[in-house]
């Protein structure tokens, strides 16, 4: 057994039971299920440019770079990777670490609140404040059918592309339909949701979803269900994933983040918007 396999495998095992204690799988509201795999999605090792955007945290979650012009770090990520005690993450851990060995700690959390899985905090590791490694935060929620590209670190075994808590970009996928409320009972997932057809699995939590062809985030993965990598129609609304929308938590905190230099992104790229899924 190579050292790769002993750290690939102790990965997968602190993916699956410590980066997100709360666990997005299938809990459910009413009729309503949220599943995984889907036919249209691919997967693949991202570019330089893609990994430069992203951060592990906790240590199998994903953690993302916020645009701002007051030349600070800050990322984005989902607090329940935390427990929904971000606080006491940034105080007794706090590490980020990207795929090129740069290390970083969080210094303070920047927002957060009781009812969403969505937080902002600052860290003092060396990184771009804009340009093309970072990401910027939406107001709007996107269209239906509005193409996606992710970026996490899913530590799946699927049979057919197993990625195993590397890192991990997730394209040729769309939003489904219109806004609709968490599925979750859990009154700390209350986010505005949306559905999608992106393969989604543990360690994909806390990663951007942006618009493809653009930096625009509009959500983060919000629904997954271990272990099961069947594979769902493409457009079939009643087994989409789901993500937790920026559109929410930005329009909340709007001068808040403002107030920090964050860039906020209040109107879509028409013509990312208007692409169509094919």
């Amino acid at each position: 057994m190579t050292m790769r396999t002993v750290l690939l495998g102790c990965l997968l095992l602190l993916t699956m039971i410590g980066c997100a204690p709360v666990a997005l799988d299938d809990e459910e509201r009413g009729s309503t299920s949220s599943n995984q795999f889907f036919v249209n999605a691919s997967r693949r090792d991202p570019t330089a440019l893609e990994a430069s955007r992203v951060g592990r945290v906790n240590p199998g979650c994903a953690a993302f770079f916020l645009e701002n012009d007051v030349n600070k770090t800050f990322l984005m990520t989902a607090r329940h990777c935390f427990d929904f005690d971000t606080e006491a993450w940034c105080a007794t851990d706090g590490e980020i670490v990207q795929e090129n060995g740069t290390r970083g700690q969080c210094t303070r959390v920047v927002v957060e609140d009781d009812s969403h899985d969505l937080v902002v905090f600052e860290a003092d590791m060396k990184h771009a404040a804009k340009g093309s490694t970072t990401l910027r935060l939406a107001s709007y929620a996107p269209r239906a059918r509005t193409r996606l590209t992710m970026i996490g670190y899913p530590a799946d075994a699927d049979p057919d592309s197993a990625r195993l808590g590397a890192i991990t970009t997730t394209e040729n996928c769309w939003t489904l339909g219109s806004r609709i409320p968490s599925l979750y009972s859990d009154p700390r997932l209350n986010d505005m949701t949306l559905r999608h057809n992106c393969s989604t699995y543990g360690g994909n939590s806390g990663g951007p979803m942006y618009v493809e062809g653009t930096r625009d985030v509009v959500g983060l993965p919000y629904t997954y269900i271990p272990d099961d990598y069947t594979r769902r129609e493409a457009n079939d609304e009643t087994t989409a994933a789901r993500l937790a929308l920026t559109w929410d938590f930005v329009n909340v905190y709007f001068d808040v983040l403002t107030a920090e230099g964050i860039t906020i992104v209040e109107t879509g790229a028409a013509a990312a918007e208007d692409q169509a899924a094919g």
